[in-house]
């Protein structure tokens, strides 16, 4: 496991793995439920899970690609490739997502609008979003 998730109801546990899966375990039982997204692996493994506004997965790769994924169907909705290679850090407020990537960009959108992720600015000195 690179990563884990508790989604914001506390009903479901979130594993990203080294082979690009996402494991959904029901936590009241502490149960196996499905392995996803459907249809294709991450590359390179999932860094980052982030529960993303209650019915999407925000999911950042080894190789700098950002994808929102459908709770319900596991399936892909969005993906963007970000510039400044892996994603480092990943978070968001009530309205925006946060990317920050290894070479300092940090890139943000709006979060009830698609994925369509814009450098806002760059900085080598960032380390950290959230």
């Amino acid at each position: 496991m690179n990563c884990l998730e508790i989604d914001s109801d506390d009903t479901f546990l979130y594993c990203g793995t080294r082979t690009g899966d996402i494991l959904e375990i029901y936590l009241d039982t502490a149960r196996y439920k499905r392995t996803g997204p459907m249809h294709r692996l991450f590359k390179g493994g999932i860094h980052q899970i982030n529960s993303f506004f209650g019915t999407h997965l925000l999911v950042s790769c080894a190789d700098g690609n950002l994808a929102k994924i459908n709770r319900k169907s596991f399936l892909f909705e969005e993906e963007v490739q970000l510039n400044g290679g892996p994603i480092v850090s990943l978070t968001n407020s009530q309205e925006k997502i946060y990317a920050l990537t290894a070479k300092g960009n940090l890139h943000s959108a709006e979060g009830d609008k698609p994925l369509s992720l814009q450098t806002c600015f760059m900085t080598s000195m960032a380390n950290k979003v959230g």
